[in-house]
């Protein structure tokens, strides 16, 4: 029987979490087979556009590849395949005033490949928001999945955000 544990569980007011910001790390992690979901979710008054971005195991190399998929009451169509990245790209914050909840899922056996999925909603009336799915890869040549790192590609503020791995 698979057993689930709260190991991280954290509220922040006033944040940025951009490199230069305060990025989020959940370190000490170990155990090559598990799976790891977070939850995610922050309101801003920034009017700034950001991306959220999973960094595994401090990696920075061209080892990540995604797609995107929009998913809205009157179609799916698949967005650009993108390979090569540096880091997981999972949500563009894109307004100010409106609620983001992310769901994010790290799985699957460092042999092959780590899975990385998200799931993500917000309120803001766009075609990302009514829902959108990512699924990624990371082709790590290490064993062991030991970090993931939270941070936002630029500089916004959030008035508050909590997270719970």
């Amino acid at each position: 029987m698979a057993r689930a544990e709260k190991i991280f569980d954290q509220e922040y007011t006033a944040t940025s979490f951009d490199s230069a910001g305060s990025p989020v790390t959940i370190s000490s992690l170990e155990g090559d087979l598990y799976d790891y979901e977070i939850s995610l979710f922050c309101t801003t008054s920034s009017a700034t556009d950001t991306k959220w971005q999973a960094i595994l195991n401090a990696d920075t190399a061209t080892n990540y590849d995604y797609s995107f998929q929009d998913i809205t009451s009157t179609s799916a169509s698949t967005g650009t395949h993108s390979t090569g990245q540096t880091e997981f790209e999972f949500r563009v914050a894109e307004n100010a005033n409106y609620p983001e909840w992310l769901m994010i899922r790290v799985f699957g056996d460092s042999s092959a490949s780590r899975h990385v999925r998200c799931r993500q909603n917000g309120a803001y009336a766009s075609a990302w928001s009514v829902g959108a799915n990512w699924h990624g890869t990371w082709n790590n040549s290490v064993d062991e999945l030991t970090s993931i790192k939270l941070q936002t590609d630029v500089a916004k503020t959030m008035d508050y955000c909590w997270n719970i791995v």
